[in-house]
């Protein structure tokens, strides 16, 4: 595999969360560091401990060209790119951001750039990156990625606000239920540790059943016999957690509306919570 010769970083803000500088596989081909200023760059290649503070211009030398900012300085730093004497047409510019995808760099299209972006996604190996973006951008990242020994999993173009969604959904959605469902389990009595290796097992029963069966294995809480027992468990917990019991109903009117299924059994959703004024 031919090497990419030499990669360039163009960045502004904080680098240290960057996937550059937890994996230094990535930057062992970097040459020329853009900033705004010949001490920042130079401050960033030394964070990194590759690369070197160079003017735009020497981006030029580069067919690959990351851009490492918040999404304020995004513009200002574009229009410089776009402004810099650089031939962009057979150059690949990508961009590192969690939630932006290859359209924030839109500008550049008319320049004719090809546009990606890359993210660190979750994983308990080495290290593995999430890209998306033009063909041409896609296949370059492969690239990088594959010199500095990571794997990728590849999104369809301008779609990594729906990977954003799922994420959210299994860590922000999911996060405040297991909360509500050890409140529940400890006011039944459980211990703490109990209670952690009960719904530890019942996390991962669920996780292996939704991927060797998907929709499937889901077991409702209004089929016939189930709506007795789950409104029971609702008025028990009201008497001890009003909040938690309100949360639970309106969690599961959300899921079954989502599910397709008959939620007037569970009645009108609950006020939202009024705190007692102090």
């Amino acid at each position: 595999m031919s090497k990419i010769l030499p990669v360039g970083l163009i960045a502004s803000g904080r680098m240290i969360e960057s996937p550059l500088i937890r994996y230094p596989a990535l930057v062992s081909e970097l040459g020329p560091v853009v900033a705004s200023s010949r001490r920042l760059a130079s401050r960033y290649a030394n964070a990194l401990k590759a690369g070197h503070a160079a003017d735009v211009r020497e981006l030029n030398l580069c067919r690959l060209v990351l851009i490492q900012a918040p999404q304020g300085d995004l513009p200002a730093m574009l229009a410089m790119l776009r402004a810099a004497p650089i031939l962009w047409k057979s150059k690949v510019l990508a961009l590192i951001d969690d939630d932006l995808d290859s359209e924030a760099l839109h500008p550049m299209r008319e320049v004719r750039a090809s546009m990606g972006s890359v993210a660190l996604a979750p994983s308990r190996e080495k290290g593995m990156l999430v890209i998306e973006g033009d063909a041409a951008a896609v296949r370059l990242l492969n690239r990088w990625a594959a010199q500095a020994r990571m794997n990728c999993v590849e999104l369809k173009p301008q779609c990594k606000a729906l990977y954003g969604a799922g994420l959210m959904a299994a860590g922000s959605l999911l996060s405040p239920v297991l909360d509500g469902a050890t409140r529940s389990l400890r006011a039944s009595g459980l211990s703490q540790l109990d209670t952690r290796r009960i719904l530890s097992l019942v996390v991962e029963m669920a996780i292996r059943s939704q991927q060797a069966h998907g929709r499937k294995a889901w077991l409702s809480p209004a089929s016939a016999t189930r709506r007795p027992v789950v409104l029971n468990q609702l008025e028990a917990l009201g008497e001890v957690d009003p909040v938690l019991a309100a949360f639970f109903q309106r969690s599961l009117i959300a899921v079954l509306d989502y599910i397709g299924q008959d939620l007037e059994w569970l009645g009108d959703p609950p006020p939202p919570y009024q705190p007692s004024p102090d």
